[in-house]
């Protein structure tokens, strides 16, 4: 199994880590007896390095706020600080002899301190394991209890559906036409662009409004009374950036002038300004530049 490094292991001890790896370090700590070693080395080193002074900035704020949090641990940082002044000022004479056992007694605490820690952080995962198996239990009581209504409600619904059979294909085709009537609502948007029948993109824009799931936006536009054999469209940003296009388009004529429908995509208008350029195609094929149209877009 793969060692734990020291940013998991600080992350974890200075309360950054997610519940995700929380739960994912507890678990190696059930399954390997190598893994609470680890952090408890990381852990040491924490502890050092906050009594010499060598944690700065976020690591020690997150340290005194989370870490210092336990008399016992704040028992462990006298400990360690002591220790470190004593390392400090090396005893001589007959108090030399004592020091091997002196340092002896300091790691026994150490790691008397950092089992008590681990087995309380082992157990604490063990409860939360069995209190998701119980959890896990009771939604597999309550799956095979719905599985049951299912079963119960379906034979009701048959029941019925054989009592209804000689309206229901009448209720259904009603039903479907409302649906497909409604889908189309929500599902494309109508907009008009007018003052664009120059090439003048200094018009007053207009803003339109797309709500969440639609689909098109029907743009319509009012063409100058020339006659070409077809139209072409485009689509940009102010900043030139082309975003969608059609050829080959036929305008529609209302009264004595004519309008061009264009079907956009909904999903490549983002918040913002767009122009619509539109150029006449000659019977010969030559393109003669029409009209622009401006107009803003807010998704909502």
């Amino acid at each position: 199994m793969a060692e734990i490094s020291r940013q998991e292991a600080v992350r974890y001890l200075l309360g950054d880590a997610t519940d995700a790896e929380k739960e994912a370090l507890e678990r190696r700590f059930f399954e390997d007896a190598l893994a609470s070693e680890e952090i408890a080395a990381v852990e040491d080193e924490l502890v050092d390095d906050y009594v010499a002074g060598r944690l700065a900035g976020a690591e020690r704020i997150r340290f005194e706020q989370v870490y210092l949090t336990t008399p016992d641990r704040a028992a462990k940082i006298e400990f360690a600080r002591a220790l470190q002044e004593r390392l400090a000022a090396p005893p001589k004479g007959a108090a030399a002899a004592k020091w091997p056992r002196l340092l002896a007694l300091a790691a026994t605490v150490l790691v008397a301190f950092a089992g008590a820690y681990f087995a309380y952080r082992f157990n604490e995962a063990r409860r939360e394991l069995a209190r998701i198996e119980e959890q896990q239990a009771s939604l597999e009581r309550r799956q095979k209890e719905l599985s049951q209504e299912l079963a119960t409600n379906q034979a009701e619904r048959a029941r019925l559906e054989k009592e209804l059979d000689l309206t229901r294909k009448e209720a259904e085709s009603y039903a479907s036409q409302i649906a497909a009537a409604q889908r189309d609502v929500g599902e494309t948007i109508a907009f008009t662009l007018a003052g664009g029948l120059t090439r003048d993109t200094g018009a007053s824009q207009k803003t339109l409004e797309i709500p969440p799931g639609t689909k098109q936006v029907k743009l319509s536009m009012s063409l100058p009374a020339d006659h070409y054999a077809s139209y072409s469209a485009v689509l940009r940003t102010p900043e030139g950036r082309e975003v969608w296009k059609a050829a080959s388009l036929a305008a529609r004529r209302i009264g004595p002038a004519l309008a061009l429908d264009l079907a956009v995509p909904a999903r490549l208008l983002a918040s913002g300004d767009y122009i619509v350029s539109v150029t006449g195609i000659t019977a010969t094929g030559r393109a003669e530049p029409t009209a622009d149209f401006s107009f803003r877009t807010r998704k909502s």
